[in-house]
């Protein structure tokens, strides 16, 4: 509650995310993959398309990302993280979209 009393606290964290998922939407869109517009603090992306088992082969890079099922299709949900997390996520996304 304190932290929710402190603007300048929210108005950085609200911002923080802004940046994060600006990095993750513009990493989808260069790569071509479809996800879901958000205003939350994670972004789903459709994973249909990716030849082997997403969720291993990220987390053999070390990142953990969660999977679900929606529309008949595989979606990858990624929640916000810091900017410095979220750029080795995205580099991570994107050499193994690529391979």
């Amino acid at each position: 509650m304190v932290a929710l009393d402190d603007q300048n606290f929210v108005d950085f964290v609200v911002q923080k995310n802004r940046e994060s998922k600006a990095i993750v939407v513009e990493t989808l869109r260069k790569l071509e993959i479809d996800y879901i517009p958000s205003q939350t603090s994670f972004i789903l992306f459709d994973i249909s398309k990716y030849p082997t088992e997403f969720m291993m082969d990220m987390k053999n890079k070390g990142i953990l990302i969660g999977t679900r099922d929606y529309l008949g299709k595989k979606w990858c949900r990624v929640s916000m993280g810091t900017v410095e997390e979220i750029k080795e996520f995205t580099k991570a996304l994107t050499e193994l979209w690529k391979a």
